[in-house]
């Protein structure tokens, strides 16, 4: 994969765990500080985690490629 698609993918997976993100802390903006589970920073790492093991499942090389091995047997099965 191109070294520009793969950055544009990751910031469109970064962008979207950012925009939950933002939106469940404006949800939950009235709780106490204590009482949130999940705000901007979880969500933005998740999808940005989710962006990364998607970029590995497109990957040639053979050590990278057991990330995309194994989602794809869970999809299949």
């Amino acid at each position: 994969m191109p070294l520009d698609q793969l950055l544009s993918r990751l910031a469109l997976a970064f962008g979207i765990g950012l925009l939950i993100g933002l939106e469940r802390g404006w949800h939950t903006r009235e709780v106490r500080p204590g009482g949130r589970t999940a705000g901007v920073r979880t969500f933005t790492i998740s999808g940005l985690l989710g962006g990364i093991t998607a970029a590995l499942t497109h990957t040639s090389d053979v050590l990278l490629s057991v990330a995309g091995a194994v989602l794809r047997y869970q999809h299949c099965c």
